[in-house]
């Protein structure tokens, strides 16, 4: 900055004539910050200047840092729930107002069908995906949470009393009907076998229980977690049992919109993500909502406190194949 913008320049008058207006200008508000130029303070009062100017932009940056965002999914038992009264529930959601919290920003929530959310995020519409299964494909898609925050036993569902030829090869139930949900990631070998399958798909998991239950389809492909807790409200649960083996075991992230814009935003979630993991706060809270934190996510091994917990719905299942994400 030119030394002329300062009231005290010198002896021409004609540069104190122009720079007058600038000078009574910062003689004041130094002078309301208890700050006066004075001749042999030149070189300070410039600088105090620029810090002062500086404070907004300062001031700015920081408040740049912090933002609304915008966390979508569909309804996931125990994960991501809106209640009767509106409140927001689920382990997903306690996850995310703590991250948000410690990252100075604040969070809202929005249920959609699930490819409806996936396609939020994918656009950059939403910040923040609740819950979604690795694969190779969502790799391209979505910057997920280095740690997942919960596992799902993939499985089929069947009414009682029917046989499907299911013992954990595809081959073999490939004229079988299957309802699947659009937009579910069932695994790597059901995603290889799925062209060779009769599938039907279904935009809520709701209409491939209701597509079982009447006949209308012979399997249900779904995880066990959801699907649980949906077939316990409905009047002939009864008529429904999982299959075992199970498809797969798959565990489940936070995603953010790939690209330059929500990398930092990414990168400090799973920071403070990993945090939580280390201290063994997040094995207490999936303990307490009832669902199985992966082991990778309970490194300090208090996983056994959420697995507990959790084995209501992660019943043994004999030679289940697995699927590491």
């Amino acid at each position: 900055m030119h030394l002329s913008h300062f009231s005290y320049f010198g002896n021409n008058p004609a540069k104190r004539r122009r720079s007058e207006p600038a000078s009574n200008f910062l003689y004041g508000t130094h002078a309301r910050l208890g700050v006066i130029d004075r001749p042999g303070n030149l070189f300070m009062s410039a600088l105090k200047h620029l810090l002062f100017a500086c404070l907004p932009i300062l001031g700015a940056a920081q408040s740049a840092t912090a933002a609304e965002r915008l966390a979508v999914g569909a309804r996931f038992d125990r994960i991501f729930e809106q209640g009767a009264d509106g409140q927001w529930r689920g382990l997903g959601v306690d996850v995310l107002r703590t991250l948000a919290a410690r990252a100075g920003d604040t969070v809202r929530f929005g249920i959609y069908p699930w490819a409806r959310a996936q396609a939020m995020v994918q656009r950059a519409q939403a910040d923040i995906l609740i819950g979604p299964y690795k694969s190779p494909e969502r790799d391209k898609q979505y910057a997920f949470v280095e740690l997942p925050f919960y596992r799902d036993r993939m499985v089929f569902y069947t009414r009682n009393g029917a046989n499907p030829p299911w013992r954990g090869e595809f081959g073999p139930i490939a004229a079988t009907r299957i309802a699947a949900v659009r937009g579910w990631h069932y695994g790597a070998r059901f995603d290889q076998a799925r062209p060779r399958l009769n599938i039907s798909e279904v935009n809520q998991l709701e209409h491939g229980v209701q597509m079982l239950m009447h006949g209308r389809v012979d399997l249900l492909a779904t995880n066990e977690r959801n699907n649980a807790a949906l077939i316990g409200t409905l009047r002939d649960s009864g008529r429904l049992a999982a299959l075992c083996p199970a498809i797969a075991q798959l565990d489940g992230y936070l995603a953010f919109p790939r690209g330059a814009g929500f990398a930092a935003a990414r990168d400090q979630y799973s920071a403070l993500f990993t945090e939580m993991v280390r201290s063994g706060e997040f094995a207490r809270l999936a303990a307490r909502h009832g669902v199985l934190a992966p082991a990778g996510a309970a490194a300090d091994g208090r996983s056994r406190e959420a697995g507990a917990s959790a084995a209501a719905y992660n019943k043994p299942c004999p030679a289940a194949p697995s699927n590491p994400p």
